[in-house]
């Protein structure tokens, strides 16, 4: 076997695993639903990004951010969803099951869905918001 077929059965190995290497926690707080563009990931507490995946899921803590001309959908284990607008990076910094959550917008917008009467706290630079079963924009 050549090295180059070698190359291309290691990557279609890779293309099939649920999820990146580098997930670092037993349960997820979120799942990344659609993504177009330059979606990346930050494991908590590690500086390096990684390009995300459909059905990834995301630890508290970990960072996600788009790029330029990008877009990504996160389903939060609330039943929220969540959509980061081109240039976006947040933080799922307190995300927690059946509990009061927040997350961190450190630069961009997203916009957040929610049919359930959860409640979710957006922290930005600049102002704080809250989530309680509806559906708003929030930009920094």
């Amino acid at each position: 076997m050549n090295s180059f077929k070698a190359k291309r059965l290691f990557a279609m190995g890779l293309a099939i695993l649920p999820g990146p290497l580098w997930a670092g926690c037993e349960h997820p707080v979120a799942r990344l639903v659609a993504a177009q563009g330059e979606v990346r990931g930050q494991e908590s507490g590690r500086n390096d990004w990684h390009a995300a995946i459909a059905n990834q899921g995301f630890c508290a803590g970990d960072k996600i951010r788009t790029q330029e001309r990008s877009r990504a959908t996160l389903a939060l284990n609330n039943q929220t969803y969540l959509t980061l607008d081109q240039r976006t990076t947040v933080v799922l910094s307190g995300l927690q099951e059946k509990k009061p959550s927040w997350l961190d917008l450190l630069k961009g917008a997203i916009y957040l869905r929610s049919r359930t009467p959860s409640s979710l706290d957006v922290k930005t630079p600049f102002i704080n918001a809250a989530i309680k079963g509806t559906e708003f924009l929030v930009a920094s």
